[in-house]
């Protein structure tokens, strides 16, 4: 509730009509400390962000910073585990908004541009595959199959871009054979 608050006071005018937009049971949950403030503060500042994750980056030189910035960062990771000897491997969570039509319209509640094209595109997955192989380390996408899951059932929850149990089991699922994999390689690798 208090950080809530804190966020309210400082909205801009342009957030506060935002807000004042949204769904009367979301700003009252938002209020009553029942959401996740970030959540909110994000879709009121940033309400593109998972609209703007499936451009093509030829399209946008903010998005091709953020594509260097991210091989960048990859890159010192992948120097760490090397000195560490430790076996890395990257994962990209499916958010929200990519994964179902219910769970892209929950997202769009909380004050986020949404667009059902979103729930076919992959870019924001192929952006950070090749800047993982850019960087040297090991991919494992999950969007596909996890959107496959989605279809089926619910995984976030309503006013939330969290998985819900049920989500977070699925993904573990999916998740699985990729840490497997990378464990044989330990495990060989001391042998």
């Amino acid at each position: 509730k208090a950080r809530a608050a804190q966020l309210m006071q400082a909205f801009s005018e342009q957030e506060r009509a935002r807000f004042e937009a949204l769904p009367e049971d979301v700003r009252h949950a938002f209020q009553e400390g029942m959401i996740n403030p970030h959540n909110i503060e994000l879709a009121l500042c940033y309400p593109d962000t998972y609209s703007s994750s499936e451009l093509d980056p030829r399209d946008s030189g903010e998005l091709q910073f953020h594509c260097r910035e991210m091989t960048r960062s990859l890159e010192k990771i992948a120097a760490i585990a090397t000195r560490n000897k430790a076996a890395l491997i990257a994962v990209l969570v499916p958010h929200a908004a990519l994964a179902s039509p219910e769970s892209m319209a929950n997202s769009a509640r909380l004050g986020f541009t949404t667009d059902p094209k979103m729930l076919t595109r992959t870019q924001s997955e192929t952006l950070v595959r090749e800047n993982c192989r850019n960087a040297g380390i090991p991919f494992f996408g999950t969007l596909r199959d996890f959107r496959k899951a989605a279809a089926l059932e619910l995984l976030f929850y309503p006013m939330d871009q969290h998985f819900d149990p049920r989500g977070t089991e699925v993904f573990a699922k999916q998740i699985t054979h990729a840490i497997s994999a990378c464990l044989r390689a330990i495990q060989d690798a001391s042998q």
